[in-house]
């Protein structure tokens, strides 16, 4: 067989990618033998396949035979075991990524190894979706039981039938219960079929004036998540959607935008579109992100008053999501932008009496606070305590807040009042009576 194919490992690098690629089948080795011509690596498989239609390596174009190779190298082996890859199943609804020198005991017992799907016990096949296995199942239950249904009914009416000897041409075949008169040589199986076809065309016609009738009363045809984001990828190749509400500047809907579009397309459910655009925006501009995503058609109008600084309801295809943010503050998001580089090593001075080398230092004492705090109370006694440690003539106190805390102003010798992103901090000192 062939190597592992290079989409199955999400975190191979560039450079591992081009270096451990079979040249023959432009995998990643499987079972890697090396040349002794030319040091050339392959997967075993590969240049046994090869040699049975030539006698030269692929590589160097020298005379090769079978023998002609060797296992490689351990440290090329020990490398591909530690490289991560998808399961075999991944097709099936398996996530798990294992080393690759785990892959055949995790293949072994994974528990989507099964031919049969656990939810809807029907026969899995990749990209399996239950809903439409069961409807595919139903409809083919339903044919074996209408065609049941004829033959049963085929030898009922058969049962029900007088038959007379057929050489006396003066008497006819009827119907025990007087409903249908016969004649010699009647097929009652050929008649209820032929009833059968009269029936599935009236069937049929009943069905088209029904939908007629759903269309003129433009009545909603709600899909469900998993058909709805379906239809929603096909549309997001057109790059096209429409704003329905959005109070964002440009930089910010712009890159909002492409947020859930990267979501729409990656996730498999509506769920997980909502969590990592909740998590990408929150990383992004600090918290508290919500998200809803909704069909389009179904909720033609979105009941909820919401007042936020920053909130964008734009519509995909079939598709509507409501993306907008409430203020809160969270100590380990601030910690995670600054580890991101999302927000600078800056504060935003609003007003101080203080010397620039102590603003310096005010600074640096800020950012080893967030760093080194789970809360806002123990951002406020950091900063206290290294301040009273530094500067020792003087009784220092900390208030710390979300921005737009409504913090006033104080009358003291020695102040600065600052922002970082979301952070509010007012910082003062009172000078010790000794």
């Amino acid at each position: 067989m062939p190597g592992y194919s290079v989409d199955r490992f999400p975190e191979l690098s560039a450079d591992d990618r081009d270096e451990y690629t079979c040249s023959i089948c432009r995998h990643i080795f499987d079972t890697p033998v090396t040349t002794t011509c030319c040091g050339q690596t392959f997967c075993e498989n590969c240049i046994t396949e090869w040699l049975k239609t030539n006698t030269t390596c692929p590589y160097d174009r020298k005379p090769l035979t079978t023998g002609g190779f060797s296992r490689s190298a351990r440290l090329i082996v020990n490398t591909l075991g530690r490289f991560k890859i998808q399961c075999d199943y991944w097709a099936y609804g398996c996530r798990e990524v294992v080393k690759l020198d785990h892959l055949p005991k995790h293949t072994v017992n994974c528990s989507y190894k099964c031919d049969v799907c656990p939810k809807c016990h029907c026969e899995r096949t990749p990209g399996h979706d239950c809903i439409s296995s069961l409807l595919a199942q139903n409809n083919e239950l339903k044919k074996q039981l209408e065609n049941e249904r004829v033959i049963n009914r085929a030898a009922q009416y058969l049962d029900n039938c007088t038959l007379v000897d057929s050489r006396d041409t003066s008497q006819r075949v009827v119907c025990a219960e007087g409903h249908v008169e016969l004649t010699p040589g009647h097929e009652c199986l050929q008649a209820l079929q032929a009833h059968r076809r009269d029936s599935q065309v009236e069937i049929a016609a009943l069905q088209q004036a029904l939908r007629d009738a759903l269309e003129s009363a433009k009545l909603p045809q709600t899909l469900g998540h998993h058909q709805l984001l379906v239809a929603c990828k096909r549309d997001l190749s057109a790059t096209t959607y429409h704003m329905l509400n959005n109070n964002m500047n440009d930089k910010m809907t712009n890159n909002t935008l492409a947020i859930i579009r990267a979501q729409l397309i990656k996730q498999t459910s509506l769920y997980l579109v909502c969590k990592r655009v909740c998590e990408q925006m929150d990383l992004e501009y600090g918290t508290s992100w919500h998200c809803m995503a909704y069909d389009s058609v179904a909720a033609r109008t979105y009941s909820a008053s919401l007042i936020s600084p920053y909130l964008m309801t734009v519509k995909f295809g079939p598709i509507t999501v409501l993306v907008y943010r409430t203020d809160t503050l969270n100590v380990s998001n601030l910690k995670a932008r600054i580890k991101c580089n999302k927000i600078g090593q800056k504060i935003d001075v609003l007003k101080k009496n203080m010397a620039t080398n102590m603003v310096e230092s005010v600074k640096a004492i800020t950012f080893n606070a967030i760093a080194r705090s789970d809360t806002m109370e123990d951002i406020a006694l950091y900063i206290v305590r290294k301040m009273d440690a530094k500067y020792k003539d003087m009784n220092w106190q900390c208030i710390v807040s979300m921005v737009d805390g409504n913090n006033s102003y104080l009358t003291t010798a020695t102040k600065i009042y600052y922002n970082v992103d979301q952070l509010n901090i007012f910082l003062y000192s009172i000078k010790s009576i000794k």
